[in-house]
């Protein structure tokens, strides 16, 4: 029982370096542990920027689609539509489109 006793108060006084080197599987740990967090971190905020720049260039593609849609539209009113057979010398006959001469 004494030596039990001796070797718990043996335990219990050891010097810096020796503390030092029990404790350090658990040092190296924590430190892969916060350099993961931080990788971690950097990941999502590039990951982030990403997004936004994605979310950008699609909000100019949909506004540019919105304008050809909306130029397609308009050409292709039956009003324009005759002005150009006009222009292009096109026309109707016997229900056959043909151009005339």
């Amino acid at each position: 029982m004494l030596q039990k006793n001796q070797n718990i108060t043996n335990s219990k006084k050891k010097s810096g370096t020796e503390w030092v080197f029990l404790n350090l599987p658990l040092s190296v740990l924590l430190g892969l542990l916060g350099v993961l967090y931080i990788a971690n971190s950097h990941q999502a905020e590039k990951k982030m920027r990403k997004i936004e720049r994605l979310e950008r260039k699609v909000q100019l593609l949909k506004s540019e689609y919105v304008e050809i849609q909306a130029k397609i539209m308009e050409q292709s009113t039956p009003m324009k539509m005759v002005q150009s057979n006009r222009e292009n010398k096109l026309g109707y006959e016997n229900g056959e489109i043909v151009k005339v001469d």
